[in-house]
């Protein structure tokens, strides 16, 4: 197992860890809170992309979480949207940001994700509808229409509602994360391969598909299989 790999995991399960003590104390706030609360907390980011990013984390916006593009010569910040430009410039005039927009040639575009599975980078080829470059001050972001399934307020919608299915009634569940276009599950439960590695027990997946599918039918998922958090020794 690589260290990037067990840093993701153990970044990942603290996160899980804290999502279950949130939905235990609290009732849903954040995302659900209303659009008022979207604007405010996407007026206080500093960067354009942040401000667009927070905006579609309240799901006002329907786009993913920026991410490292590339053309194949250059890298660059995008974020894939559902929509065309308009719903995003008038969700940015309303906090009185008003960058300038011009179309952008893009009929594909690489972006950079993570495979849980094979525990590693790839790049991911991504058809692209439209495009444009925003410019904001000094900076530049790319935003591309494309055909995906979820925006990530979609998406974490989804996972809220997951909370008390994956971690107060399911048993192994060590985190979940949203990805690009998908949900990324964890659990604990293994079957062991005849060269004994160990690898997601089938029934456990078929356990969360339809955990899943009760919530979004629609939402593309991964599965894999992650250790149990293992408690931290004392040697004080």
């Amino acid at each position: 197992m690589s260290k990037s790999w067990s840093l993701k995991i153990a970044v990942l399960i603290m996160l899980a860890v804290v999502a279950v003590v949130v939905f235990l104390l609290a009732t849903g706030r954040g995302r659900q809170a209303g659009d008022s609360e979207a604007y405010s907390y996407a007026a206080q980011q500093a960067t354009l992309v942040g401000k667009i990013a927070a905006l579609s984390r309240y799901d006002v916006l329907k786009t993913t979480e920026p991410l490292i593009c590339s053309n194949g010569a250059v890298n660059f910040t995008c974020l894939l949207s559902k929509t065309d430009i308009q719903p995003i410039l008038d969700g940015l005039g309303k906090i009185g940001v008003t960058p300038s927009a011009t179309p952008a040639a893009y009929s594909w575009v690489l972006v950079l994700e993570y495979n849980f599975t094979n525990g590693g980078w790839y790049w991911r080829n991504i058809t692209v509808v439209r495009g444009w470059e925003l410019r904001w001050g000094k900076e530049v972001v790319y935003v591309l229409q494309a055909p995906i399934k979820r925006s990530l307020g979609e998406l974490l919608k989804t996972k809220d509602r997951l909370t008390r299915p994956f971690f107060v009634e399911m048993r192994g569940i060590t985190f979940v994360a949203v990805e690009l276009d998908r949900l990324v599950v964890a659990t604990s439960n293994a079957t062991v391969t005849p060269d004994g590695r160990r690898i997601v027990d089938p029934r456990a997946v078929e356990r969360i598909k339809k955990a899943v599918q009760a919530v979004d039918p629609y939402a593309d998922l991964e599965v894999v299989y992650s250790p149990p958090a293992m408690p931290t020794q004392d040697t004080s």
